[in-house]
């Protein structure tokens, strides 16, 4: 059975990794900036729960609609004088 079908509830950085299809220098430049949840201690392991994980990536790619489209320019009074378009 491959790994990727049912992970287990806490992974390692080396699991995590390849769940994620990343290097271990990238979850842990993304646990440092706050993109992927801080690892639990367990003894003298670090382990990450996987739905925590999970959650993460999910509200991460959420929509939120009350903000204008990143490229709705016109309604932005500081770059509209920046650009002499007042």
């Amino acid at each position: 059975m491959a790994d990727t079908a049912r992970p287990h509830e806490y992974v390692g950085l080396t699991r995590l990794a390849k769940l994620l299809d990343c290097s271990t220098s990238t979850v842990e430049d993304y646990t440092k900036r706050g993109i992927l949840p801080l690892p639990v201690k367990i003894g003298t392991l670090r382990r990450w729960r996987w739905s925590d994980v999970q959650a993460r990536i999910d509200n991460s790619n959420r929509v939120i609609p009350h903000l204008p489209p990143a490229n709705d320019d016109a309604h932005d009074p500081i770059l509209a004088a920046s650009r002499g378009t007042r």
